[in-house]
């Protein structure tokens, strides 16, 4: 197979991060065209020399954003449209700036946690409405575009909203950037995970609509937590303290 100045081996142990910058660099370089088949895990893995693993991830980030695509009888294939979805997500920006996951999993505890209890506290007859209808519709299978779409869930924006701080909302318009990036990572979850977190949102709805806002906030801190676990950037349990 030629070889391309972007897939040649990483320089020191990798990440998926790191194998995902450089697939996205790779593809900014048109090592692919728009349509053409991009190499398999085990051929990407040799390139970088990395574990397939690590290669399953970033491709899984790629498909989550669009910008490759699964083609029967083709395997993956790079999208047409490559270079819209490119400048049009907050992928390449998010990745740019990433923070330390555990800061802003720490960040969450701290500010989720509470708009949790201050949801059951102050929610109303529509707030609830509006809950139940975000938790109706289909998982999000489009990039996040704006702040309030980021972070996977309409959900978690709602709560902030129906807690009646206006400064908390502001906060988490000013971390976007940072929420995105969790948003990639999220990305890489299995379908478990994702149902587990559904059921946890649907157990947040309840309490927030019978008012137990204590509950509710324990739940959130356990729903985060869970997914801290999940997506640490060490490798370790994160256990409550």
């Amino acid at each position: 197979m030629e070889s391309h100045p972007y897939l040649k081996p990483l320089k020191k142990k990798s990440v998926a991060d790191e194998v995902l910058l450089r697939m996205i660099e790779a593809i900014k370089a048109d090592t692919w065209r728009g349509g053409e088949a991009i190499p398999g895990e085990t051929a990407l893995a040799e390139m970088f020399q990395v574990s397939r693993a690590s290669v399953r991830e970033a491709l899984r980030v790629l498909s989550f954003f669009r910008i490759i695509e699964s083609r029967p009888g083709r395997g993956r294939v790079l999208a047409e449209n490559y270079p819209t979805l490119l400048a049009n997500t907050e992928l390449m920006r998010a990745l740019n700036n990433a923070p330390p996951l555990d800061e802003l999993f720490e960040l969450r505890l701290v500010l989720e946690t509470e708009v949790a209890g201050w949801a059951a506290q102050r929610a109303a007859g529509e707030d609830i409405a509006r809950l139940e209808a975000i938790l109706r519709q289909p998982a999000e299978k489009e990039p996040p575009t704006a702040p309030s779409d980021i972070l996977g869930s309409p959900f978690h924006r709602a709560l902030a909203e129906i807690s009646g701080n206006q400064l908390l909302i502001k906060v988490i318009d000013s971390i976007h950037l940072e929420l995105a990036y969790q948003r990639i990572q999220f990305a890489r979850l299995t379908e478990t995970d994702l149902a587990l977190f559904d059921t946890q949102h649907r157990e947040l709805l309840r309490l927030v609509k019978g008012g137990r806002a204590e509950e509710a906030r324990a739940l959130m801190r356990r729903h985060i937590i869970y997914a801290w676990d999940r997506l640490s950037s060490k490798g370790e349990t994160v256990r409550e303290p």
